[in-house]
């Protein structure tokens, strides 16, 4: 779960669209042990469009569960993206802008997740939601 490195990234202000483009003596310097490493610089080295959006599973590389089999259509199909800030208003955690894409239709959905922990379930929630959404609109 790369949600535990969201601490890192923030410090260093490092975004999805920089994430693919740090090296892995980069992401060494910010703290990410091998494992780590070696699934970011392998995912985007093996990105057929190297946009930064992780696909088919979610932006966190989390599979979410319970789908069903044309929700697992769907999301093979699709392709995500999220970006995480401090929740602002106050309110303690992190507001996740989860973004999604299938053919011509997007959507867009927002959570607050509890703290970083939390992130990698909040995003395999929102993945859920989008695929409930894209299956209703086919």
């Amino acid at each position: 779960n790369l949600g535990q490195y969201v601490d890192a990234f923030r410090k260093e202000s490092v975004d999805v669209e920089s994430l693919r483009l740090l090296n892995d003596a980069q992401l060494a310097s910010i703290g990410l042990p091998l494992g780590p490493r070696v699934k970011i610089t392998n995912y985007f080295a093996n990105s057929s469009d190297n946009s930064g959006t992780m696909s088919p599973s979610t932006p966190t590389g989390q599979a979410p569960e319970n789908l069903t089999i044309k929700e697992r259509q769907l999301m093979r199909r699709m392709t995500h993206s999220f970006d995480m800030k401090p929740a602002g208003d106050g309110q303690p955690g992190l507001r996740i802008i989860y973004r999604a894409e299938l053919g011509q239709n997007r959507c867009v959905l927002e959570r607050i997740a509890a703290d970083e922990a939390d992130v990698g379930e909040c995003v395999a929630e929102l993945t859920r939601a989008a695929c409930q959404y894209f299956k209703f609109l086919l």
